[in-house]
């Protein structure tokens, strides 16, 4: 009973394993052993199937690369990264990798090719791993900074860089020191949590 109450339904699209165990039967079967594995998965929105998407570049200033990644980053992407490479006639170019959720491919591509000089893009899928994370908020001298917090036994923060630079603007400090005081404060906040 328990068995069929656990497996009922299709399994999410996007999931993150957080147990497994298997377990033998009493009966001793001659075609088949009478053991079973069973695997324990949450939805996990930010894990699963993603497309990579990668164009190589030489005839496109560099200057121009950040507004293709603001583009691609409202077009959808989860992440984009660039880097130089060296091309035929041993040109200088730059290598734009893209990694967007399968539903938005399409129209990250359209973004490529909108925003930059490429004739192709190649892409492929992927299977993604992440670890489970949430959001919380720190305010700093009254400034709202919001922090990603990763659990992987251990936990993580990362304040969200564009508050950060927000907040340091805000009130007259290096954002390095606003990203430390915002890590330290949100730690303390998790430690608190806990107890």
């Amino acid at each position: 009973m328990l068995l069929r109450v656990l497996s009922a339904g299709a399994p999410p699209d996007r999931w993150r394993m957080v147990g497994s165990g298997w377990g033998a039967g009493q009966r001793d079967p001659k075609h088949y052993p009478n053991a079973l594995r069973i695997l324990v998965a949450e939805a996990a929105g930010e894990a699963g199937r993603v497309v990579l998407l990668a164009t190589d570049v030489d005839d496109m200033s560099p200057e121009y690369v950040e507004p293709l990644r603001q583009a691609l980053v409202q077009a959808g992407a989860l992440d984009v990264q660039t880097w130089p490479v060296q091309m035929k006639k041993g040109r200088q170019g730059f290598r734009v990798e893209v990694m967007a959720p399968e539903g938005l491919a399409e129209a990250v591509t359209a973004e490529l090719f909108r925003h930059s000089t490429t004739a192709g893009v190649r892409r492929w899928v992927a299977e993604r791993a992440t670890l489970p994370r949430h959001q919380l908020t720190v305010r700093l001298d009254g400034v709202a900074v919001r922090v990603k917090v990763l659990d992987g036994g251990s936990v993580r923060v990362k304040p969200e860089y564009d508050d950060v630079l927000a907040a340091a603007q805000a009130l007259g400090r290096p954002p390095l020191d606003v990203a430390r005081a915002v890590e330290r404060d949100a730690e303390a906040l998790i430690a608190k949590a806990k107890e």
